[in-house]
């Protein structure tokens, strides 16, 4: 098993252009960070992670680096 660096948190951005909100799923990050998946934590929004603050928990106790979405970086990736 490899050793986690990241903890990705899938979730929602605010469209600049629209205002519209889109859904980043855990996969979109990983691809627009350019991290791979078995580097990776990933801890679902609260509302669909039943232990959610217990993994947050464990995620700071470890040291994981947070992959949030981001406006800035959806732009680049969308880029690409």
């Amino acid at each position: 098993m490899k050793i986690k660096k990241y903890v990705v948190y899938p979730g929602f951005v605010r469209s600049r252009s629209d205002g519209d909100r889109h859904y980043v799923t855990s996969d979109m990050l990983m691809r627009l960070y350019k991290v791979r998946r078995a580097e990776c934590m990933i801890i679902l929004p609260p509302d669909r992670e039943k232990d959610y603050k217990l993994l947050v928990e464990k995620a700071e106790r470890m040291g994981l680096i947070p992959l949030y979405p981001d406006n800035n970086l959806m732009r680049e990736g969308a880029a690409t």
